[in-house]
């Protein structure tokens, strides 16, 4: 699927970005899919992801996670916990986020992955009109609805 990621200035308006729905939940019992999704956007100095699964009381093992080209991986869990794989070393930024609107009762995360760790990682700078790889997910590995 194509994702647009929108230029914002120092900080993006997520309710005015467009929304990627999260397809793939690997670890997932078959008839547990929580409604998940994602939102891109590149500012001056961060490239910012919003992560939000609707899930009432998520276990603690539950986590939303991006993977970009480059061997970028962040996985946030509830309680706003943020952990870098592939590498770490980018000084992502984590907000955790959680409330209620008229989907439902969700959690998540904002991540900020600043620009000048993030464009060594990929080789590049990330800019307008540029292509790049990845990959959105919900996973559970255990715990009450996920596979053991």
């Amino acid at each position: 699927m194509t994702v647009y990621i929108n230029r914002v200035g120092s900080a993006p308006d997520f309710d005015a970005l467009p929304i990627a729905k999260l397809l793939d939940y690997p670890g997932e019992k078959r008839d547990f899919r929580p409604f998940a999704q994602a939102q891109f956007a590149l500012g001056e100095k961060a490239l910012f992801v919003r992560l939000m699964a609707f899930e009432v009381d998520p276990d603690p093992q539950s986590r939303l996670s991006v993977a970009l080209e480059g061997g970028v991986l962040l996985s946030c869990f509830p309680g706003g916990r943020l952990e870098e794989l592939g590498g770490g070393g980018l000084g992502a930024k984590a907000q955790e986020i959680g409330s209620e609107d008229l989907q439902g009762i969700y959690w998540g995360a904002d991540l900020a992955l600043p620009l000048a760790p993030l464009s060594n990682r990929l080789g590049r700078t990330p800019a307008v009109g540029m292509t790049m790889r990845g990959n959105v997910f919900k996973s559970l590995h255990g715990g009450k609805t996920g596979r053991d």
